[in-house]
């Protein structure tokens, strides 16, 4: 597996641990998987990872190594989507359609691992775990997609 040296950096540390009095999220790691520079960690929402992928990433069908994924929840699961287009959803002004929420993102890496932060809880460190362990919790939620893009060239 090869990781970007900013990456390494952090793996299997906390928020607070990379940059002291600090917190985060997956939407945060993801982001920071591409731009380093984006330090201090800090909690992104899900808007504004939305409108980041959107801005530097193709939404594509299925992954490679170094391709974004994004996990999609429905509140309402009688009127979500077959499929979710991020392109179209970051035209909207606030909030999204059919009760979509953005639930979690990351990186995958070769094989079948990715790179994420489980949680914005304190105690939960940047990681590299098996796609299936980064995904299990999802699967038993009454509707979820999962987005995949790559970076643009």
């Amino acid at each position: 597996m090869n990781l970007p040296s900013h990456i390494l950096k952090i793996l299997g540390k906390k928020s607070d641990e990379v940059v002291p009095d600090t917190k985060s999220n997956c939407f945060w790691a993801t982001k920071y998987f591409f731009e380093p520079n984006s330090l201090p960690p800090t909690k992104l929402n899900g808007i504004e990872i939305l409108k980041f992928v959107a801005e530097n990433f193709v939404q594509i069908e299925e992954p490679q190594e170094n391709d974004v994924f994004v996990i999609w929840s429905s509140s309402d699961t009688s009127l979500s989507p077959d499929k979710v287009d991020i392109q179209y959803l970051s035209t909207y002004p606030e909030g999204f359609p059919f009760g979509l929420v953005v639930e979690h993102s990351g990186i995958f890496l070769s094989d079948r691992m990715v790179f994420q932060k489980a949680s914005p809880k304190d105690e939960d460190a940047f990681e590299v775990i098996s796609q299936g362990q980064a995904f299990s919790s999802y699967q038993k939620l009454s509707w979820f997609r999962i987005t995949y893009h790559r970076k643009k060239i």
